[in-house]
């Protein structure tokens, strides 16, 4: 069965869209620079099928399923991601001068908030039909997948930069993934995941052009949300790091 709440893929370059039951990364309409898809949604159909206590218990992000892009006859592919904790930072409030609370996605299966984007990934690798998944990455993203994949049964494969820190790539190596060393940058090991994804059908989870992948990250605004109503006031500011 389909995904009964997603609409299309979107490209965010022309517009075009795209069955989203089908497996496709980016808009093969342009040349170079490829189009980014984005997800669209029926929210009325959201909001008839969202039956979640707001206010209650957050055991999972999974509480937001009806929001995910998911079919509705997948078998979810979890580790228990999401519902980490809101908390009051006392001595980041006095250093500040402002009430301070702090989401703590460090507390991920893996230990990241990619878990959430992970979980996403590997349930739609499966019921794709997929037997492999893949990504390029040094550090975070690896750990997570390699840990989804190890969880819902699949193989994994890593591409690093040569020059990787070894450290690093202990926790895919403990998940069991095939961790592959690639002799030059970063850019040279994702074009390298790209091309063998391409040639044989692997699934891909490289954030970058997975549609997919950012709506699992997107549950942590609805936790937020979640959570402010049990908390009685919602932030005035929600602040957030990243890097390129």
């Amino acid at each position: 069965m389909g995904m009964t709440q997603v609409t299309t893929l979107e490209c965010t370059l022309c517009g075009a869209e795209y069955d989203p039951n089908q497996i496709i990364y980016t808009c093969p309409e342009h040349e170079g620079v490829k189009g980014i898809l984005e997800v669209t949604y029926d929210y009325d159909a959201i909001d008839d099928a969202f039956d979640g206590d707001l206010g209650g218990p957050i055991a999972s992000q999974w509480k937001y399923e009806v929001f995910l892009p998911v079919a509705t006859d997948a078998d979810v592919v979890t580790l228990n991601e999401g519902g980490t904790d809101l908390f009051d930072a006392p001595n980041l409030s006095d250093a500040l001068g402002v009430e301070t609370l702090v989401k703590d996605d460090g507390r991920n299966p893996t230990g990241c908030f990619k878990d959430r984007a992970s979980a996403i990934a590997v349930t739609k690798a499966k019921h794709a039909g997929r037997d492999i998944i893949t990504c390029a990455s040094t550090g975070n993203a690896a750990a997570s997948l390699s840990g989804y994949a190890a969880r819902g049964g699949m193989d994994c494969r890593i591409f690093v930069p040569g020059d990787a820190p070894t450290g690093k790539l202990a926790q895919p190596l403990v998940y069991g993934a095939d961790v592959l060393a690639v002799n030059g940058s970063y850019d040279e090991a994702y074009d390298l995941s790209v091309e063998v994804t391409e040639k044989y059908g692997w699934y891909n989870r490289n954030a970058a052009i997975n549609p997919f992948q950012v709506e699992g990250k997107r549950t942590v605004g609805h936790e937020l949300a979640d959570q402010s109503i049990a908390r009685g006031h919602v932030p005035d500011w929600v602040c957030l790091l990243y890097t390129s």
